[in-house]
């Protein structure tokens, strides 16, 4: 039988086609229903792509404890072999190299299979993830290139041309990521992921009135998506309200939209230690008593070794709130686990990740000539360590800082010419200008 993309599946129940193609449709709108194909697991023991979704959907957790239940999944899956076609077995394949850290190798068959088969949207999307756990900007040509291979099989969807949008995007053409999300957005209304494209072009552009103005007419869509990007959507319109340097208005997102839903996220614990350290480095005092708050929510994920980019932010909260033990503790067994990690995993933690770690905490204990020397020989790796273009700005935001602190303002100057991507200056990049 063919699922709703007109792709063979290894099936003879139409009610097995009807739940992937389901997942397929939630998952590329990032709707609420994503891990409804959880309670469908147990219907179709023998369906090995029903068994790797279910997986899917718990390895986006990005835990210990998320992991373990994705191998479950995974077990199931690789029972049903037998009954699987060459496209359902390279996909529980990419899904078991994503269980066991093996990002690059994942990523290679991911690409394999949509070459292949440029019609699963659903094993694109999945890719996608892929390349934000490689680092989206570090990978956004071979992210665009691969979206623009299977361009003329999809370009009538929406949901496609969101991911290629965000893939133009990462590779510096703003005008024309800008169109392609709009293009988006005509051909499907309910498509954040289209609206998330269109907050990274506004605040590239420096379009800050724009952007609030557009995002809060999309904002009614998030709050009935998906949990994470409900979450990550609405940081990034905090972060438009933060280059106006309105603080509160900014710091009001944290509990009424990033922090809204139960149980949180590990993007909720990201978006809120960032949204707090860019305040911060904006020029806002955030008592320590928010901090300790929020390293209560992050604490039981601060030693996971997922990716560089997850554990700084872990890293900074819980120095930020003066929680040395568990610091100490957090960072010993990030070293320990990024040691066993694959060649080329553990190649961009040794060269990037650990120093970046060290220069967090370093950055988060006011130690800014530390923070400054750490991060001078790896800040233009910055981007391997994971997370998209706006997000890595976290980091780089934290070595201009620690320069401007620290008195090395001329170094400051320089890399805040070479950061400042928008024509049109914002009050937050006059406020750093004004300190050097």
């Amino acid at each position: 039988m063919k699922d709703g993309n007109g792709l063979e599946i290894s099936t003879n129940s139409p009610e097995a086609i009807e739940v992937i193609n389901k997942f397929g449709k939630d998952l590329l709108s990032m709707s609420k229903g994503v891990s409804d194909i959880i309670g469908k697991a147990d219907n179709y023991p023998e369906n090995a792509l029903i068994q790797s979704y279910c997986a899917c959907v718990f390895l986006y957790g990005q835990t210990r404890e998320t992991d373990a239940e994705a191998k479950k999944y995974l077990v199931r899956a690789n029972s049903t072999l037998k009954h699987a076609n060459p496209r359902e077995k390279l996909f529980l394949s990419a899904a078991k190299s994503w269980s066991e850290g093996k990002i690059e190798e994942g990523t290679q068959k991911l690409e394999q299979l949509v070459n292949e088969w440029p019609r699963d949207l659903t094993s694109a999307k999945v890719l996608e993830f892929f390349y934000y756990m490689r680092g989206q900007q570090y990978s956004g040509p071979r992210f665009l290139k691969t979206m623009e291979t299977i361009y003329e099989d999809n370009k009538d969807s929406g949901y496609f041309l969101s991911s290629l949008s965000f893939a133009t995007e990462l590779c510096g053409d703003y005008n024309k990521a800008g169109a392609l999300a709009q293009r988006a957005v005509e051909i499907e209304e309910i498509n954040p992921w289209a609206h998330h494209t269109i907050s990274h072009v506004l605040l590239k552009k420096g379009d800050i009135e724009g952007g609030i103005r557009i995002l809060e007419d999309y904002e009614h869509i998030w709050n009935e998506s998906g949990q994470a990007i409900n979450c990550h959507n609405n940081w990034h319109l905090a972060l438009m309200y933060l280059e106006n340097l309105e603080y509160e208005n900014a710091l009001s997102f944290l509990n009424d939209q990033i922090l809204r839903e139960k149980p949180y996220l590990v993007i909720q614990h990201l978006d809120s230690v960032s949204l707090l350290g860019r305040i911060e480095m904006a020029g806002y005092e955030i008592p320590v008593s928010m901090w300790k708050s929020i390293s209560d929510i992050a604490i039981q994920n601060s030693s996971d070794c997922y990716v560089p980019y997850n554990s700084a932010h872990y890293i900074y909260a819980l120095a930020r709130a003066a929680r040395n033990e568990e610091l100490a503790n957090s960072l010993f067994k990030i070293e320990e686990s990024a040691s066993k990690k694959t060649e080329h995993e553990r190649d961009v933690w040794e060269k990037t990740g650990l120093p970046l770690l060290q220069a967090c905490k370093s950055y988060a204990i006011e130690n800014y000539s530390q923070s400054a020397q750490i991060l001078e020989p790896v800040i233009n790796n910055i981007t391997t360590v994971g997370g998209s273009d706006a997000q890595v700005d976290l980091f780089r935001q934290t070595y201009l800082l620690s320069l401007i602190k620290s008195g090395e303002k001329k170094k400051a100057k320089i890399y805040l010419d070479e950061i400042s991507t928008s024509v049109i200056a914002t009050p937050l990049n006059d406020y750093w200008r004004s300190l050097i």
